[in-house]
């Protein structure tokens, strides 16, 4: 008994005098051994006694005796000293000074003559004893915590120890960038800068563990959707509703197991409180819980092990090892820890001499810092617990970062029950009400560039805070890039839609659902693929044009590359490229489909995959991709490609780990695949050492920066308004808790943990403080808290009047847009500054254009380069510069065209129609009678479908609804056909020409003259043309073939519309007489395999229309009779019948001079660069509506247009015939 007493006041002795003597210099260590020789028979035998038993075996009764009577209770246990190899006086004076500041106790008050000689003893004796201690740095924001632990490391150095500086994961870089610059790189290099996952890793180093598999929070959600399919198998759970593909589902059960981990809550406590409630649906929940985290708990042993994990196996295999050696340990930055941290600390403290700094409040009872206060508490039980002294605080309460009255006096009152106001000046505080966060952001960006340029402030002094980074991801960091700041976002990117990435999910899910023409195309485009642009688009244009998709993909191209609506030879060579491109693409998936074409293992999936990348050599694809960006000078960009490559990589091994034993369908992996890669976040790195600084209020290491700028405060955004946990409530964690089961997500915790983020960022700077909130909402209490405290700080504004708050030329030139309309001096000033920098002009060209709403044009010699001095005009090229300019441009000077699919639209109708008329028609037209329509049928179909056979391919790669639409063709030309040899049969008038084309050898092309010395060339086709002989004269007629209810009206003429056949006309009218300008409408008018030919009625649904010389004999010869059958025209009583578009030889020829005076307007106007989009039709009836390149003309739908007035086509005629008599050109 006697025996084990004396081993209790030997260790209660030994650890006081080893944790003082562990502060004490070398210099004094080496004084006191002398002291101690000096006074061993004189002064103190004692001591020298005691010093003899401890830290060995031996001890006998006396000691007892010794260490009462020596009262080493008493010694000073917080003395202090740094190392100190000079004169023992300067020990004393040190300890002297340290002994006024910390020391407590009595017997230290009176000992000032030989504190040295005790330093001495305490550190002869420590050595032997060891450490073990636990000390508190307390202080508010700013009071030196930091400084006071540097202040330690430095003195541990000298001592020639290596100290331990254990800081928070996001704050190692920071603190071992403040080391070096305090210490210099070799006494930093012996600081042991660590994070508690570095910590732990070196530990299991040493006794075993660190080669586990530490599994990533997107391999920990894989294995949680595992064991959700599991634990939802119908034969585990026959009613299970939950999908194991719930992302959302998926997250917040691991947010909670995650916090089960951190409290040290396991499944086997879950289902033992679970047991203990009464049923219900807590209990019910709680028991599905545990069972879901039985299961994930078997999958994560054999995978690996998670972060928690593998804190908790150091934790456990700490005890065992002595890493540190007994050096200092300092726990620096947390704001609270973890079960299995805690677990960790408690093992520093009882080896070593731990020192743990936290912000908190040293004088009272703050609530702002409750949170900090329940952590102390916490880690003096663990410390009384282990028997660990613990030493008394070390308490700071000056602050010594703010250097003016006021932010100092925001930082003493910020969130207090009564907070002190302030009354004096605060200007280096500005709040700013923003109307949005776009504004917002631009003022920030604003701001920065004022302190950096009017301050002299490096951009990484600067720190911009906000709570929901996500809401200003690109958005800030664009209005950052605007105004040329230097900055890193502390942000982690969505890697889903970036190139590798988007090649291996694509990949997949071919692999898996089959081959789509969207996929592909999605594959292609992401630049890893050896096909170039061109290549791309040949193959996206003809997917597009044949409706290639699906099973279309595994058989032979064979289509005509060109289409249907174009009538052009059909493409051989370009069909063999694009079938060498279609096997070169598809033939690795379909490898990749054969290899996960059954269940696999995980290593045999992720083999697959990366087999699949070796095949199209993705890795030279990303290099290419990289250095195309490089070069593009975005360096973020590259480097973001490069490090993709890793992380794709790794996601691949951990598939063949976690899924190793795992036989799966290709569609689960695909699944598990989209999951993990959705989840996959990348962290930004920093570009440049000097950049301003953006985080999250909750994640950001702010280390003193000069000025803060804190965005979105508003209420329930900083400070944040936590949400309820979706699995578990409030109530549910009540009742967890009475079961003794203790979590960390309450929502009042986080309430105060939130008002702690606001309270630590409104006292991070040294120099200035800005705020904004949006309007839109209402402000928070980080604004209420400057209000209140601070009545007199500044307010800034979103905009100065006068431009003086203008920081960039990129918002000089935002500024300029928005006043241009106004002519004020600020849009004076601003042209005025901004007028020699060489973007001006083009800037200020497009401002006239969108707010002067200037149309599109040219310069002159711009049009001449690309329309020519003389120009080759079809009829249709007229008619589309009428109906709009900048059409016109699109299709004729740009030669831009759409895509049309391969099907029978209106080109293809009229392709197909020409084709049969001329080859069909010259026949029957000179049998001179309406042929049988059973033969004609016949006749047409073979015609028809050995066309489509040679020039189109046949039938058999085209889809259903083309052979139907054929048909319809057929039908309809059989109709022409009959009602054109009808027509004929009984009219005097005789096809000379089908198909005519103008400006050949044969017809040269009719030219016009131009004032500057070119010309205009009329060139074209005329469907047909007919010829009537009256003695020594020739009359013309031409007839268009058109689809639909083509009408020819007189009054579209003199806006310049539907010219066309009277322009190929005119062109043949040299000399002939114009006889008329037909359109044959192209209808079925025949019964459906009826033999029985059209009665008149029917006829009439063909008759032609348009202009006709009114000549009774010229009627009579195309119609016999004048009775109207077959034109829209009549005689009656042997005379003309009164009708519209019945012209005199003398209004042909005014309508010719209209035409040409059109065409030379119209080649004036394209040689002046005018390509205005102007459109011309009727009101509600334009253009617009169907126009290709209506996206790209800018005009909006009250913009300027030309309106057709329906005139009667007597009224124009009455105009013609007045400006042939008075000579007065018609408008």
């Amino acid at each position: 008994m006697k025996h084990t007493v004396l081993q209790q006041h030997l260790r209660l002795a030994g650890r006081k005098i080893a944790k003082a003597a562990r502060f004490v210099g070398q210099n004094a260590h080496e004084q006191g051994q002398q002291r101690i020789q000096h006074h061993r028979q004189q002064r103190l035998p004692k001591f020298l006694q005691l010093c003899r038993h401890l830290g060995g075996d031996r001890a006998d009764g006396d000691a007892v005796d010794i260490v009462e009577s020596a009262q080493l209770r008493d010694l000073p246990l917080a003395v202090y000293a740094h190392e100190n190899k000079q004169h023992h006086k300067r020990s004393d004076r040190r300890a002297k000074q340290l002994q006024n500041i910390h020391v407590r106790s009595s017997f230290s008050k009176s000992m000032p003559e030989n504190v040295s000689f005790y330093c001495g003893i305490c550190y002869y004796i420590g050595k032997k004893g060891g450490g073990h201690m636990l000390q508190f740095i307390l202080g508010r924001a700013g009071s030196g915590k930091t400084a006071e632990v540097f202040s330690r490391v430095a003195a541990a150095l000298k001592d020639g120890k290596s100290p331990v500086l254990l800081v928070p994961e996001q704050f190692s870089f920071e603190t071992e960038r403040a080391a070096a610059l305090r210490f210099g790189m070799k006494d930093a290099a012996r600081v042991q800068i660590l994070s508690f996952t570095r910590l732990a890793e070196r530990v299991l180093r040493q006794v075993g563990g660190v080669a586990e598999q530490v599994m990533s929070d997107v391999t920990r959600t894989l294995l949680l959707s595992r064991a959700l399919e599991i634990h939802t198998a119908p034969e585990n759970a026959p009613d299970a509703a939950r999908q194991p593909n719930d992302t959302a589902y998926l997250q917040a059960v691991g947010a909670f197991f995650a916090e089960c981990r951190q409290c040290g809550v396991s499944p086997r406590l879950l289902t033992l409180a679970a047991k203990d409630m009464e049923k219900g649906k807590l209990r019910d929940k709680l028991s599905d819980l545990a069972a879901l985290f039985d299961i994930y708990d078997g999958l994560l042993a054999v995978g690996g092990i998670d972060a928690a994990g593998r804190l908790q196996m150091a934790a456990d295999r700490l005890p065992s090892v002595d890493i540190f050696d007994g050096a200092p340990i300092f726990a620096d930055g947390f704001k609270g820890f973890t079960a299995p941290e805690l677990a960790i600390l408690s093992c520093l403290m009882q080896s070593s001499a731990l020192t743990v700094t936290l912000c908190t409040d040293p004088d009272g009872n703050a609530p702002l810092f409750a949170p900090v206060d329940d952590v102390m508490r916490g880690l003096r039980a663990l410390a009384e617990e282990a028997g660990v002294t613990v030493l008394p605080p070390v308490e700071l309460a000056e602050n010594r970062r703010s250097l003016t009255p006021a932010l100092q006096a925001l930082e003493r009152g910020a969130f207090a029950p009564t907070p002190t106001v302030f009354d004096g000046d605060a200007k280096e505080v500005t709040v700013t009400p923003c109307p949005d966060i776009f504004t917002e952001c631009t003022v920030c960006a604003r701001t920065v560039r004022h302190l950096m340029r009017a301050e002299g402030l490096r951009a990484r002094d600067i720190a911009v805070v906000v709570r929901d980074l996500p809401a200003y991801d690109g958005i800030l960091d664009a209005a950052m890039r605007r105004a040329g700041v230097p900055f890193y976002m502390d942000t982690a990117a969505d890697i889903y839609t970036l190139p590798l990435p988007t090649l291996m999910t694509a990949a997949l899910h071919i692999a898996a659902a089959g081959f789509s023409t969207e996929i592909l195309l999605r594959m292609l485009k992401t630049g890893i693929l050896s096909f170039d642009e061109t290549e791309t688009a040949l193959l996206e244009n003809y997917t597009y044009t044949w409706r290639i998709d699906g099973a279309r993909w595994e058989k032979p191209f064979t289509a005509d590359p060109n289409g249907l609506s174009e009538k052009r030879r059909f493409d051989r060579a370009g069909l063999e490229k694009l079938e060498a491109l279609r096997v070169r693409l598809i033939s690795p998936l379909a490898d990749l489909r054969a290899a996960l074409r059954d269940r696999t293992d995980g290593k045999t999936f992720a083999g697959a995959l990366y087999a699949y990348l070796i095949a199209v050599d993705a890795a030279a694809g990303v290099r290419r991709l990289f250095s195309a960006l490089s070069a593009d000078g975005a360096p973020a960009a590259a480097d973001m490609t490069a490090r993709i490559w890793d992380e794709m990589m790794g996601l691949l091994d951990e598939f063949a780990v976690i899924f190793g034993a795992e036989h799966l369908p290709c569609r689960r992996y695909e699944a598990l695949f989209h999951l993990a890669v959705g989840l996959l976040r990348v962290p930004a790195l920093p570009q440049s050492p000097d950049a301003v600084q953006i985080g999250s209020a909750d994640h950001v290491r702010l280390s003193s920066p000069a000025a803060v700028l804190i965005l979105g405060a508003n209420e329930g955004v900083f400070p944040a308004a936590p949400a309820e946990s979706p699995l578990l409530g409030d109530r549910d964690r009540e009742t967890l808790a009475k079961s003794g089961v203790r979590l960390s997500g309450d929502r009042l915790q986080k309430v105060k943990e939130e008002r702690l983020f606001a309270y630590l960022t409104l006292a991070a700077p040294r120099r200035f403080l800005f705020a904004s909130y949006l309007t839109s909402g209402a402000p928070s209490a980080i604004i209420d808290t400057i209000d209140t405290i601070l009545p007199h700080h500044a307010v800034g504004s979103i905009a100065s009047p006068d431009g003086s708050d203008i920081e960039s030329p990129a918002e000089g030139f935002d500024r300029l847009a928005a006043v241009w309309r106004e002519e004020t001096p600020l849009r004076a000033t601003l042209a005025a500054a901004l007028s020699d920098r060489a973007d001006y002009a083009a800037f200020a060209d497009g401002l006239r254009r969108v707010t002067e709403k200037a149309p599109a044009a040219l310069s002159p010699a711009r049009a001449t380069a690309l329309f020519g001095s003389d120009l080759r005009l079809s009829a249709s090229q007229a008619d589309a510069f009428y109906h709009c300019r900048f059409k016109y441009f699109c299709q004729y000077g740009l030669h831009l065209k759409t895509r049309r699919i391969a099907d029978v639209d209106a080109s293809l109708f009229g392709t197909l129609t020409h084709y049969l008329l001329e080859t069909l028609l010259p026949r029957y037209a000179a049998s001179g009678a309406a042929p049988d329509l059973a033969a004609l049928r016949g006749t047409v179909h073979n015609t028809l479908f050995a066309y489509i056979e040679r020039e189109m391919g046949g039938l058999a790669d085209k889809p259903a609804r083309f052979a139907y639409l054929l048909s319809l063709i057929e039908r309809t030309c059989v109709s022409l056909l009959w009602f054109s040899a009808a027509e004929l049969a009984q009219s005097r008038f005789s096809p000379v020409a089908y198909e005519l084309q103008i400006g050949t050898e044969k017809l040269p092309a009719p030219t016009l003259p131009l004032a500057n010395g070119g010309s205009i060339t009329l060139v074209g086709k005329i469907d047909r043309v007919d010829v009537y002989r009256r003695g020594d004269t020739e009359f013309l007629r031409v007839i268009d073939y058109k689809t639909g209810t083509k009408e020819f009206r007189l009054s579209d003429i003199p806006y310049g519309l539907n010219m066309q056949l009277l322009l190929y006309l005119f062109a043949l009218c040299s000399h002939a007489v114009p006889a008329g300008a037909l359109y044959l409408p192209a209808k079925d008018i025949t019964l459906k395999n009826g033999s029985a030919p059209p009665d008149e009625s029917r006829l009439k649904m063909l008759r032609m229309n348009g202009p006709v010389l009114a000549d009774a004999d010229v009627i009579d010869a195309m119609d016999a009779g004048g009775r109207g059958v077959f034109i829209a025209a009549a005689l009656k009583d042997g005379a003309v019948k009164t009708g519209k578009n019945m012209l005199l030889r003398a209004d042909f020829a005014a309508v010719r001079d209209l035409c040409n005076r059109l065409l030379l307007q119209m080649a004036g106007t394209l040689q002046k660069g005018d390509i205005a989009a102007v459109p011309t039709g009727e009101e509600k009836k334009l253009p617009c509506s169907y126009c290709d390149f209506r996206a790209a003309c800018g005009r909006e739908e009250d913009g300027d247009a030309v309106y057709i007035v329906n005139k009667r086509d007597d009224a124009v005629l009455t105009a013609l015939r007045e400006e042939e008599t008075d000579g007065k050109k018609m408008d």
